[in-house]
């Protein structure tokens, strides 16, 4: 299944040794050893692990042994985590975030959840009836089972929700009051 806003496919690690970067948001799911770099950024993985990009950010997979890789891909224009943040929580934590880690290991029951959701994906024939929101139910059941697994491994998971209420404050804050007061005077009074 392919379409220029979603898709699923199967490579190996040698098609990420040359950095790329494009317009979708990419899930990568892969078991092996090595190192990605994220927009120069170099991080270790080891076994079982889900990597997680945003848009236009240059990626390379480096591994000594050639490595299955599956990516799904999807565009933000096909699923919106911005929109979605409520039900999944995926904006800030797996996406999106410079601070938190973009990538990080799954037990073998999770791993091989997320890996049998992406076959199912595979089977869908896009142009069908209502296969659309079958696909998005497929991602947005990754994208909320990777969070969890993720939430699980922060460590001070309090002092990350403070920051994120806080900054989830001032962008509703914006949201709600920009295209009403966006005259000088009111941004001089903030």
């Amino acid at each position: 299944m392919k379409s220029n806003f979603f898709s699923v496919e199967k490579k190996n690690s040698d098609d990420f040794k040359n950095s790329f970067g494009d317009s979708m948001y990419h899930i990568f799911l892969f078991n092996g050893n090595g190192k990605i770099i994220i927009d120069f950024a170099e991080y270790t993985f080891h076994g079982r692990t889900v990597f997680f990009s945003s848009p236009y950010q240059n990626i390379q997979i480096l591994s000594p042994n050639t490595i299955d890789v599956e990516v799904l891909n999807f565009h933000g224009d096909f699923y919106c985590i911005e929109f979605h943040k409520k039900e999944v929580a995926c904006n800030g934590l797996l996406f999106n975030n410079v601070y938190l880690f973009p990538h990080f290991e799954l037990s073998e029951k999770v791993y091989l959840e997320i890996s049998d959701y992406f076959a199912k994906i595979q089977q869908i024939d896009h142009r069908e009836d209502f296969s659309s929101s079958v696909l998005q139910s497929y991602l947005q059941l990754i994208l909320a089972i990777s969070s969890k697994e993720k939430n699980k491994l922060l460590p001070d998971k309090e002092l990350i929700k403070d920051d994120f209420n806080e900054l989830k404050s001032f962008q509703n804050l914006v949201e709600e009051h920009f295209l009403v007061e966006k005259t000088c005077p009111f941004m001089q009074t903030c």
